[in-house]
C-alpha cells in the first residue's frame, strides 16, 4: 500500500481503512438505497481524498462500479 499511497500519516490510514470497510457495509447491507450509498461514496471520497490530497469525487472507476449494482 505505501507503494500506491506514500505516506500517509496513521490517523489518516486509519480513517482510509475504516471508510473503506463503510463502504463495503453498506453496499452489502443497504445496496438497494441509492441516495445513502451515493452519500457514503462521497465520504469515503472525501476522506480518501484528503489522505492522498486529490479530488476523487465523480472518479471514472467510483461512478463504474456503481452502475453495475444499480
Amino acid at each position: 500500500m505505501r507503494k500506491h499511497f506514500g505516506e500517509i500519516d496513521d490517523k489518516l490510514w486509519c480513517m482510509c481503512k475504516s471508510a473503506a470497510c463503510l463502504r463495503q457495509l453498506a453496499y452489502e447491507v443497504d445496496g438497494d438505497d441509492a441516495n445513502f450509498l451515493k452519500e457514503v461514496d462521497n465520504l469515503v471520497d472525501d476522506i480518501w481524498g484528503t489522505a492522498v490530497n486529490k479530488d476523487l469525487s465523480d472518479c471514472e472507476s467510483c461512478r463504474s462500479d456503481r452502475e453495475e449494482v444499480q
